[in-house]
């Protein structure tokens, strides 16, 4: 919470919309986040709020930057865009035009896109890659939990988060492969449920 008679900065275009102007979720300044926080306990119940202020902001992250993403998907990566100009135009109706431009230029930076390139070529050299997409881990506990009568152990976690459930193109090798170790694991854990073996999850791993 900001300390009394204090406010946040907030600037407006020419239209009257307010503008927001920052690269990354890190950018944000802590009394942003304190002020964010602050009213999220304002709509929300927690057991423990400082406990659980963490696992809140670190979601909010999450939603941050899931929907940047999703922005420069579709009015930035569109094939069908060839210049910076044409991208520029393909504004999105929430957006300011001065918002829109600040990421069109952020995206177009050379260092930016070397940095994303570095990232998208990290996550393809990745031995077994989840295939949660936005869903948090926490979420797909919360579900499993739901299926298993209130249980949910490391392996239930990991057979559910590799196994692929769209026909999304991928990388042919490395789905195979994960493939392979899902279904040994799935196998182990199933003999383990049937008293055939006695193995922990940290063996099963």
């Amino acid at each position: 919470m900001l300390p009394p008679r204090e406010k946040l900065n907030v600037e407006f275009d020419e239209d009257g919309n307010a503008i927001v102007q920052v690269k990354g979720w890190d950018e944000y300044t802590s009394e942003t986040l304190d002020h964010l926080w602050a009213c999220v306990k304002e709509k929300c119940s927690f057991d423990d709020p400082e406990y659980r202020r963490e696992s809140v902001m670190k979601h909010a992250q999450r939603l941050f930057r899931d929907a940047r993403s999703k922005l420069k998907r579709k009015y930035f990566n569109d094939t069908r865009l060839k210049t910076k100009e044409e991208r520029l135009k393909n504004k999105p109706s929430e957006m300011t035009k001065i918002e829109w431009k600040f990421l069109v230029d952020h995206w177009s930076d050379e260092k930016f896109k070397e940095k994303s390139k570095k990232a998208s070529e990290s996550r393809a050299h990745q031995k077994m890659p989840h295939y949660n997409g936005t869903k948090s881990f926490a979420r797909l506990r919360q579900e499993i939990r739901q299926k298993n009568e209130g249980k949910c152990s490391r392996v239930d976690v990991l057979v559910a988060s590799r196994t692929r459930k769209s026909k999304k193109a991928v990388n042919v090798l490395t789905l195979e492969k994960s493939t392979l170790v899902v279904d040994e694991i799935k196998k182990l854990k199933e003999q383990r449920d049937q008293g055939l073996n006695d193995k922990t999850d940290e063996q099963i791993f």
